[in-house]
Protein backbone atom coordinates (compact mmCIF):
# COMPACT_ATOMS: atom_id res chain seq x y z
CA UNK A 1 0.00 0.00 0.00
CA UNK A 2 2.89 2.33 0.57
CA UNK A 3 4.96 1.87 -2.18
CA UNK A 4 1.36 2.40 -4.28
CA UNK A 5 0.77 5.91 -2.52
CA UNK A 6 5.16 6.58 -3.08
CA UNK A 7 4.52 5.63 -7.08
CA UNK A 8 1.27 7.79 -7.23
CA UNK A 9 2.85 10.84 -5.53
CA UNK A 10 6.16 10.30 -7.62
CA UNK A 11 4.19 10.75 -11.36
CA UNK A 12 2.29 13.46 -9.54
CA UNK A 13 5.01 15.11 -9.11
CA UNK A 14 6.72 14.68 -12.53
CA UNK A 15 3.27 15.54 -14.30
CA UNK A 16 2.85 18.69 -12.35
CA UNK A 17 6.58 19.78 -13.13
CA UNK A 18 6.46 18.91 -16.83
CA UNK A 19 3.42 20.23 -17.17
CA UNK A 20 4.77 23.69 -15.39
CA UNK A 21 7.73 23.50 -17.72
CA UNK A 22 5.92 23.23 -20.95
CA UNK A 23 3.37 25.99 -20.39
CA UNK A 24 6.58 28.58 -19.05
CA UNK A 25 8.42 27.71 -22.52
CA UNK A 26 5.29 28.76 -24.04
CA UNK A 27 5.08 31.76 -22.62
CA UNK A 28 8.30 32.81 -23.36
CA UNK A 29 8.82 32.13 -26.80
CA UNK A 30 5.22 34.17 -27.08
CA UNK A 31 6.63 37.46 -25.16
CA UNK A 32 9.58 37.30 -27.23
CA UNK A 33 7.85 37.26 -30.84
CA UNK A 34 6.00 40.04 -29.14
CA UNK A 35 8.87 42.08 -28.04
CA UNK A 36 10.33 41.67 -31.51
CA UNK A 37 7.52 42.77 -33.41
CA UNK A 38 6.83 45.93 -30.80
CA UNK A 39 10.65 46.64 -31.65
CA UNK A 40 10.25 46.76 -35.05
CA UNK A 41 7.63 49.37 -35.09
CA UNK A 42 10.51 51.77 -33.03
CA UNK A 43 12.96 52.33 -35.99
CA UNK A 44 14.32 56.15 -34.65
CA UNK A 45 14.82 55.68 -31.08
CA UNK A 46 17.54 55.63 -29.12
CA UNK A 47 18.65 53.68 -25.92
CA UNK A 48 19.23 56.41 -23.33
CA UNK A 49 19.30 54.45 -20.22
CA UNK A 50 19.31 51.05 -18.55
CA UNK A 51 17.78 50.51 -14.85
CA UNK A 52 15.90 49.37 -12.40
CA UNK A 53 12.60 49.56 -11.32
CA UNK A 54 12.48 51.02 -7.49
CA UNK A 55 8.91 51.17 -7.13
CA UNK A 56 5.85 51.91 -9.12
CA UNK A 57 2.85 54.15 -7.64
CA UNK A 58 -0.46 55.04 -8.80
CA UNK A 59 -1.52 59.15 -8.93
CA UNK A 60 -5.13 59.10 -6.77
CA UNK A 61 -6.39 62.35 -8.80
CA UNK A 62 -6.28 60.67 -12.15
CA UNK A 63 -5.11 57.05 -11.88
CA UNK A 64 -1.93 56.89 -13.89
CA UNK A 65 0.69 54.65 -12.71
CA UNK A 66 4.51 56.07 -12.10
CA UNK A 67 7.15 54.38 -12.67
CA UNK A 68 10.12 55.16 -10.23
CA UNK A 69 13.49 53.74 -11.14
CA UNK A 70 16.78 53.36 -9.27
CA UNK A 71 18.51 55.82 -10.51
CA UNK A 72 15.71 58.24 -9.26
CA UNK A 73 14.35 58.90 -12.57
CA UNK A 74 10.12 58.66 -12.89
CA UNK A 75 7.65 58.44 -15.69
CA UNK A 76 4.26 58.54 -16.26
CA UNK A 77 2.97 55.79 -18.14
CA UNK A 78 0.87 56.94 -20.90
CA UNK A 79 -0.80 53.67 -21.40
CA UNK A 80 -2.52 50.39 -19.63
CA UNK A 81 0.07 48.36 -17.72
CA UNK A 82 -1.97 45.22 -15.95
CA UNK A 83 0.30 43.85 -14.00
CA UNK A 84 2.92 46.51 -11.97
CA UNK A 85 6.70 45.31 -12.58
CA UNK A 86 8.22 43.85 -9.47
CA UNK A 87 10.98 45.97 -7.65
CA UNK A 88 14.70 45.40 -9.53
CA UNK A 89 12.72 44.83 -12.65
CA UNK A 90 15.16 45.51 -15.57
CA UNK A 91 14.08 48.75 -17.94
CA UNK A 92 15.44 49.89 -20.43
CA UNK A 93 14.43 53.61 -21.82
CA UNK A 94 14.27 54.94 -25.33
CA UNK A 95 14.26 58.43 -26.34
CA UNK A 96 13.25 59.68 -30.34
CA UNK A 97 13.40 63.22 -30.82
CA UNK A 98 9.97 65.09 -31.73
CA UNK A 99 10.02 66.29 -35.91
CA UNK A 100 12.35 69.72 -36.26
CA UNK A 101 9.21 71.13 -37.18
CA UNK A 102 7.61 70.91 -34.21
CA UNK A 103 10.76 71.87 -32.51
CA UNK A 104 10.24 75.28 -34.39
CA UNK A 105 6.82 75.78 -33.87
CA UNK A 106 7.06 74.91 -29.57
CA UNK A 107 10.69 76.96 -28.74
CA UNK A 108 9.44 77.01 -25.42
CA UNK A 109 8.89 73.02 -24.63
CA UNK A 110 11.07 71.68 -22.07
CA UNK A 111 13.40 69.40 -22.80
CA UNK A 112 11.72 66.67 -22.09
CA UNK A 113 8.92 67.43 -23.80
CA UNK A 114 11.09 67.17 -26.95
CA UNK A 115 11.46 63.79 -27.44
CA UNK A 116 8.88 60.70 -27.55
CA UNK A 117 9.88 58.11 -24.86
CA UNK A 118 9.07 55.13 -24.57
CA UNK A 119 10.68 51.78 -21.53
CA UNK A 120 10.79 48.27 -22.23
CA UNK A 121 10.09 45.91 -19.16
CA UNK A 122 9.29 42.94 -18.45
CA UNK A 123 8.83 42.34 -22.39
CA UNK A 124 6.64 44.87 -23.06
CA UNK A 125 6.66 48.16 -24.27
CA UNK A 126 5.30 51.35 -22.96
CA UNK A 127 5.01 55.31 -23.75
CA UNK A 128 6.12 57.40 -21.24
CA UNK A 129 6.13 60.85 -19.98
CA UNK A 130 9.14 61.68 -17.72
CA UNK A 131 7.84 63.69 -14.59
Amino acid sequence: MLRAITAITIFLLLFVSFAGLKSCKTEFDSNAIGIERKLSRMIGYTIVASSNVDRVLEDRRDFTKIIVLSDGTSFNLDEMMFLDPLPLSDVVVFAKPIPKELREKFKDLPERHLFLWKIAVNREIYSVTPR
